[in-house]
């Protein structure tokens, strides 16, 4: 292991002279570049530095060619640290046209992405064997950084109009033929489905109300409805209740029995019949409790994208 961390980080620095000279032969091919790369994600620090003046230039308004280039890297104090005249005359001759400008922009792209996860992989070595940090913590701090490299990797595309108004139309037709009302995720309280459409993905919402009002309950009613009636996906991050108490409201709640008789053992027999039929009914819904008290917001979110590629998780409470 000790000799593949100390191979040379992949790159590609032929490419990345490719990039630098597409946009000094036309600088039009900047702003697509600009999508897919930011200036850490040159590996020569000349390069980086070329970068950068070429975005600023281009972000002030002003002309890129050579010329203006090397008056701002002189001005700048950066003229000698990026190989003077000679480099950067280099890498206009070296790049016939700049029509693959962002064929090599996705290959410095990648080479960046590779370089990232080897760094965020060294990082959680090192805390590892340093052992520092407790378990919980390194496994949440690992899968943070590991997601950090994905999510900055966005795809940079944008969409039409004209395209999203496709889509629009094409669910406006669905719904005047099924007949049903475009929805999201019904937590079937149809007065509260009618107000909001049902909640839609990406949505926060937030359940406010003073003490003692019913927020909690409310919300176990939510997730016992999207899990047993919808079959979606559920998690329920319980800070306060421990994972029994949370299931004692959703069963007793769902079987329509009240749940201070547990207390005082004065269940029927009717109702006990209730609760091993309803608990059946709810056997196989996705919900799933999360009962640890100490969960920071870094812990849920990897929970939750954990359940999200497994279970198709649809809605997230805490």
């Amino acid at each position: 292991s000790s000799e593949i961390l100390d191979r040379q980080p992949p790159c590609d620095l032929d490419a990345e002279r490719a990039v630098l000279g597409s946009i000094l032969l036309d600088p039009r091919c900047v702003d697509d570049v600009a999508l897919a790369l930011r200036p850490d994600d040159f590996y020569s620090d000349r390069h980086q530095k070329l970068y950068r003046h070429l975005i600023d230039m281009n972000d002030d308004g002003v002309q890129v060619d050579s010329t203006l280039l090397v008056d701002r890297l002189r001005k700048a104090g950066d003229f000698e640290a990026v190989g003077g005249a000679v480099a950067i005359a280099q890498l206009v001759s070296d790049v016939p046209h700049a029509a693959h400008a962002a064929y090599y922009a996705n290959i410095v792209s990648e080479k960046s992405t590779q370089r990232a996860l080897i760094y965020a992989s060294s990082e959680i070595l090192r805390d590892a064997y340093e052992a520092q940090i407790e378990s919980r913590s390194l496994l949440g701090a690992a899968e943070e950084k590991i997601f950090s490299i994905l999510e900055r990797r966005g795809t940079g595309e944008i969409t039409e109009f004209r395209e999203s108004l496709v889509e629009v139309m094409l669910r406006i037709d669905e719904a005047m033929k099924t007949g049903k009302a475009i929805r999201g995720l019904e937590t079937h309280f149809h007065d509260l489905d009618d107000l909001t459409g049902g909640f839609q993905p990406a949505e926060l919402i937030i359940l406010a109300a003073r003490p003692s009002m019913g927020k909690t309950a409310l919300a176990c009613n939510i997730a016992e409805h999207v899990a047993v009636d919808s079959n979606v996906g559920t998690l329920f991050v319980s800070l306060e209740m421990d994972k029994l108490e949370v299931t004692n409201r959703l069963l007793y709640s769902r079987a329509g029995v009240n749940g201070h008789k547990l207390r005082d053992n004065s269940i029927s027999e009717a109702e006990r019949a209730e609760l091993v039929r309803t608990s059946t009914t709810m056997h196989s819904a996705p919900l799933f409790i999360d009962d640890t008290p100490s969960r920071s917001m870094m812990e849920i979110a990897a929970i939750a994208r954990r359940l999200k590629r497994k279970n198709n998780l649809g809605l997230s409470i805490i």
